[in-house]
């Protein structure tokens, strides 16, 4: 049974196109899956997997509206984001 976090977002269970054909690849876009380790992507709760799993039409995009409520970054890199930030 799903969260209700993740039922009440609109969640659903992603479908292949061929019932027969049950890989992950069938599911969705395998793209973004590839940027992880298995380890770190079956970390990501359903609803972020299918969202970054969705197929889109050529030249089609989707934007996601959110808030970022924590970020981390070096010293090295907090001082980079200084040094470019007038740009």
């Amino acid at each position: 049974m799903r969260p209700a976090s993740i039922a009440s977002a609109g969640w659903r269970e992603p479908r292949s196109r061929d019932s027969d054909d049950t890989s992950e690849e069938s599911l969705g876009d395998p793209r973004f899956r590839a940027l992880l380790a298995d380890r770190d992507w079956e970390a990501l709760p359903p609803a972020i997997r299918c969202r970054f799993s969705r197929r889109l039409a050529d030249g089609g995009t989707i934007v996601y509206a959110g808030r970022v409520i924590e970020t981390r970054m070096s010293r090295l890199g907090w001082a980079l984001a200084q040094a470019v930030r007038p740009i």
